[in-house]
């Protein structure tokens, strides 16, 4: 199988001694309980489809498409078999090979390449929750009538009523005091539209711990391609953000998403040839990649104050944070 995505299936899939560890660890394994559900099941689906035994289906990509590449299975990997970028890899290749459906390329390629149409979306949806209908469906229980996916997803439609993060932070944020370093904050699409207070807080914090922050232009880090197989798109908007990136000239480029983080340090590399200006671009890049709070303990010596406050919270370690980044919490576990 040849794909855009740079990893070795034949080498990969050798590694794998089917010995189950995988399937222990492995969420959606622990629901259905069914073989083909687990990282030993989807490798062995792979496997058969490398050597011709099986043809690329619908029903073979619903499988294979079922993992959250959320790494669990690749950190207890006795033998190191890379799962999740062999998920990423095949999701390429049945990209090419079946018809794309016709929602996800609009979306993929039209509004997740278009920050601007993306953001006009999202103004819709602000007045579908505004105006109530939102409640009246739910209510009424006509939002059961719909597809199913729209339905889920209506379900679980997040509240999108404050205003989004790039009309509420400047280009350029002055450092309180005397200025230590120059930061890009990489603006991630569910933080600038969904989670704007996030980011408002963020760029705050970094400001008053001697950052000038700026906020380029970029697009979306290219995650949601990679994981629906639309990996030509995902090298687009590499080179692009590559290039805005590193023209700033900036000492970290710093987000709050995990999942960017890990896109913009780890996956860019992937997406291109060894020795090539846009492969040693993408590796330059990686080295100023930082999560937020990683920059934060790393390089601005933030550390408790004096004065703890007796509070409960409840910390989530994302999967790209944590196994992506081995970014822990002080207890080393979720």
């Amino acid at each position: 199988m040849k794909t855009t995505y740079r990893v070795d299936f034949a080498e990969e899939l050798k590694k794998c001694v089917r010995c189950g560890e995988c399937r222990a660890n492995c969420p959606i394994f622990a629901e259905s309980k069914r073989e083909p559900d687990s990282p030993r099941g989807r490798l062995a689906l792979v496997k058969l489809l490398q050597d011709g035994k099986i043809q690329a289906s619908t029903e073979l990509s619903e499988k294979l498409y079922g993992c959250l590449l959320c790494k669990t299975c690749a950190v207890n990997c006795p033998s190191g078999v890379i799962t999740d970028e062999i998920m990423v890899g095949v999701r390429d290749y049945l990209d090419d090979v079946l018809d794309r459906n016709i929602i996800k390329k609009l979306v993929l390629r039209g509004f997740l390449t278009r920050p601007a149409l993306l953001q006009a979306s999202f103004s819709l949806v602000k007045l579908y929750q505004k105006t109530g209908l939102n409640s009246v469906l739910t209510r009424s229980k006509l939002i059961e009538h719909l597809p199913e996916t729209m339905s889920a997803g209506a379900k679980i439609l997040p509240d999108v009523s404050k205003r989004v993060a790039r009309g509420r932070i400047p280009e350029v944020v002055k450092p309180y005091g005397e200025k230590r370093f120059r930061v890009a904050y990489f603006l991630g699409c569910a933080t600038n539209l969904i989670y704007p207070d996030v980011a408002v807080s963020g760029v705050d914090v970094l400001a008053r711990h001697g950052c000038e922050v700026i906020i380029p232009a970029v697009q979306c880090c290219g995650m949601p391609h990679l994981a629906y197989g639309d990996t030509d798109t995902a090298v687009q908007l590499a080179k692009n953000n590559i290039k805005i990136l590193l023209s700033a000239q900036v000492d970290a480029v710093v987000t709050d998403c995990s999942s960017c983080s890990a896109t913009l340090a780890e996956s860019y590399q992937k997406l291109f040839e060894p020795g090539t200006d846009e492969y040693n671009q993408a590796k330059e890049l990686s080295c100023k990649v930082y999560d937020l709070s990683k920059f934060l303990v790393e390089k601005t010596g933030v550390h408790p104050g004096p004065n703890p406050v007796n509070v409960t919270v409840t910390y989530h370690d994302p999967c790209h944070l944590k196994r992506g980044q081995n970014v822990l919490n002080n207890h080393g576990s979720s």
